[in-house]
């Protein structure tokens, strides 16, 4: 009988983590973050982390499990979600995972097959070097060379990617376009939930909450974070709301228009974010306003899902 997991997915800031806990407590789960921001220790305020007295109701797993500045890909997500998962089912506890990470959702949904392959510090520092001689365009035409299928999907530009692909094909002699399955998991039976809200509703939602952040000591996240030596060009801190407060603490933009960036990034975000939900074909939508009424629809959700064998 295939293991069971529920899935709190949508765009920022549509109140995932509220639905969450209560479905939390109302059928004997735990909650996993789906959130790849959300991972780093110190990143609290700007990630929306769920709060210590949020923690405190329902307990929390993969959130504060690297430093900031700390290498942590899909694979050791997808690895690490597994494991906590299976954990939880042996007790009897149903698996949550809550937000709106995307590309984890689909490396639990389709069981991606990632290599697992270690970088080392030779081999990654001499493929920066080799990508800084001309923007990537060797790198590039040797993956488009030895693999073109994982080429179509990246570009030169996409230097993160486009290093990683190169070093599997140098450690591993394989196209990592065959080392992953677009196949979904049957080892799993899944409830995606998917949260939306009217677009002005959200836009506002995800407004108020840039301002509430701020108010609430982003500002000093941030500062603190590069106080304590995390690099700038690290993952972590192209997080939304870190970027843009680096470029004030630069002097290139004022108070104001800092809040105006982060307010507009976290929108074209929540656009991009529905864009990838459409594509997952077992979403299940919930569209209600009302928090009553969406959880209402989730628990008739969940209850079938359940009891469904």
């Amino acid at each position: 009988m295939p293991k069971k997991r529920l899935f709190i997915a949508g765009p920022t800031g549509v109140g995932k983590t509220a639905l969450s806990l209560r479905l939390a407590k109302a059928f004997h789960g735990e909650i996993l973050s789906m959130d790849s921001m959300q991972i780093y220790r110190g990143m609290d305020i700007g990630t929306a982390k769920a709060t210590p007295q949020e923690q405190a109701q329902v307990p929390h797993h993969l959130l504060d499990i690297v430093t900031p500045g700390e290498r942590y890909t899909v694979y050791d997500y997808q690895r690490d979600a597994q494991n906590v998962a299976a954990k939880l089912i042996a007790h009897g506890i149903l698996p949550i995972f809550t937000g709106g990470t995307g590309l984890y959702l689909n490396a639990l949904l389709k069981g991606y097959q990632f290599t697992g392959v270690d970088t080392t510090e030779t081999l990654r520092s001499q493929l920066e070097a080799e990508y800084a001689l001309d923007q990537g365009r060797s790198l590039y035409a040797e993956l488009l060379k030895s693999d073109p299928a994982t080429a179509q999907k990246i570009t030169e530009k996409d230097k993160p990617r486009l290093v990683r692909a190169i070093e599997i094909v140098r450690q591993t002699n394989a196209k990592p376009s065959l080392l992953r399955s677009d196949e979904t998991d049957t080892t799993w039976e899944n409830l995606v939930i998917v949260l939306s809200l009217p677009r002005e509703s959200l836009y506002d939602r995800i407004n108020r909450r840039v301002v509430s952040m701020m108010e609430k000591g982003l500002v000093q996240e941030v500062e603190a974070l590069l106080k304590a030596g995390v690099p700038f060009d690290s993952q972590a801190m192209r997080a939304i709301g870190y970027r843009e407060i680096y470029w004030y603490f630069k002097g290139w933009t004022s108070y104001d228009e800092t809040v105006s960036l982060i307010q507009r990034a976290s929108r074209n975000y929540a656009k991009r974010q529905y864009t990838w939900y459409r594509k997952v074909e077992e979403a299940v939508w919930i569209e209600e306003e009302d928090p009553e009424e969406r959880y209402r629809k989730a628990v008739e959700q969940v209850n079938h899902f359940l009891t469904n064998e």
